[in-house]
């Protein structure tokens, strides 16, 4: 029952429980001292680096202003320094407008971003077949006609890129970041070594790999293998 009590159901009411799944917003946890995990869709993990924090994933755009609030309520007001995209998938990119967005309100300079080199191009192939992405995905989720999520407004693109792999310290922890394809050509997974946390984005799903569907472009089987 304590567990339940902790679930906020919100943006699930009504719905049947194989759908209520999807939308899952439970409790955030603290995974390893100052590693702070936000079980929502796409998912969140925030590390306390000293006076400052790294992001990675940003948790989808109409669900990041809760994930900021959890943050600020239960765990840190340090600023974002730094966000790392996993890959350009909506559910794990979109937040970004609500983190850059709440800097400006505390006057704080706006967190850097950091993906792999090939994610700009998805962005800009999000952006020229917008209606195609809404129309497929009303299909394929069931959504109601009016639903688009596909908006322009929802891509915010990366400060740094890189290429195989990239190092970099924040706050004096080092993060090492390393490319891989499977659910995507851009994915990034993020090793932290001194708190052994590893954060794999869609690399590790909770369910089997999915390759592809009629709808959509087919995705990475064998590198998927591969990375994991």
């Amino acid at each position: 029952m304590a567990d339940q009590e902790q679930l906020d159901v919100r943006n699930a009411a009504g719905k049947p429980p194989e759908e209520a799944l999807f939308f899952y917003q439970g409790a955030s946890e603290v995974v390893a001292p100052g590693v702070f995990f936000f079980p929502k869709m796409g998912t969140s993990t925030v590390f306390e680096c000293d006076d400052r924090l790294l992001v990675v994933d940003t948790s989808p755009r109409w669900v990041a202003q809760h994930t900021i609030e959890e943050l600020r309520e239960k765990h840190s007001k340090a600023p974002v320094e730094t966000i790392i995209y996993t890959h350009g998938h909506i559910d794990h990119t979109s937040g970004a407008v609500g983190w850059r967005a709440e800097a400006e309100e505390r006057g704080l300079p706006r967190p850097r971003i950091i993906a792999h080199e090939d994610l700009p191009n998805r962005f800009d192939r999000y952006k020229l077949l917008r209606e195609q992405n809404n129309f497929i995905n009303r299909v394929q989720f069931d959504l109601e006609e009016n639903v688009g999520m596909w908006d322009d407004s929802n891509w915010v693109y990366p400060d740094v890129t890189y290429r195989d792999a990239l190092n970099l310290e924040v706050g004096g922890e080092r993060f090492e970041l390393y490319h891989a394809r499977g659910e995507t050509d851009d994915e990034t997974w993020v090793w932290c070594a001194s708190r052994r946390v590893l954060c794999t984005g869609d690399t590790f799903v909770w369910s089997s790999p999915n390759a592809g569907n009629p709808y959509k472009v087919q995705r990475y089987a064998k590198d998927w293998a591969d990375a994991l």
